[in-house]
């Protein structure tokens, strides 16, 4: 149950029922300035409120934890964040990785080794006829 405890507090003069002295003296109901109130020693609400507290501070580092697994797990089976993926195009106007280097043309010859250094080893010959 509910326990409480007994504490003198000032109520206003000739409002309570004791007068300080060097102690409390009951002088008569309604003559002194002190008045018995009860106070309430269970700390439930207080404790309860720690206790919701400790819940959510655990719950949210539960979560946080758990992203944080996640987010490894997709890093090391290689899943990786590109900016702006998808958003921006290629300006370059050939794609040197595909295809063999021996049958492209002369221009993409060209342009690929000189900007991916594929493709340079191969003898091309232009469409003027020149090698």
């Amino acid at each position: 149950g509910n326990r409480d405890a007994a504490l003198m507090s000032w109520v206003g003069s000739g409002n309570g029922d004791f007068r300080a002295v060097t102690t409390y003296q009951y002088v008569g109901n309604g003559r002194g300035e002190f008045q018995q109130v009860q106070v309430p020693l269970d700390r439930k609400a207080s404790s309860e409120l720690y206790r919701s507290c400790g819940v959510a501070a655990c719950s949210c580092l539960v979560v946080l934890l758990l992203l944080s697994f996640i987010a490894l797990i997709m890093w090391q089976l290689g899943f990786r964040w590109k900016a702006a993926a998808g958003l921006r195009q290629s300006t370059a106007p050939f794609d040197c990785m595909v295809g063999d280097a021996a049958a492209w043309p002369y221009h993409q010859a060209l342009w690929c080794c000189s900007h991916t250094r594929r493709g340079c080893g191969i003898v091309h010959t232009r469409a003027d006829g020149a090698a």
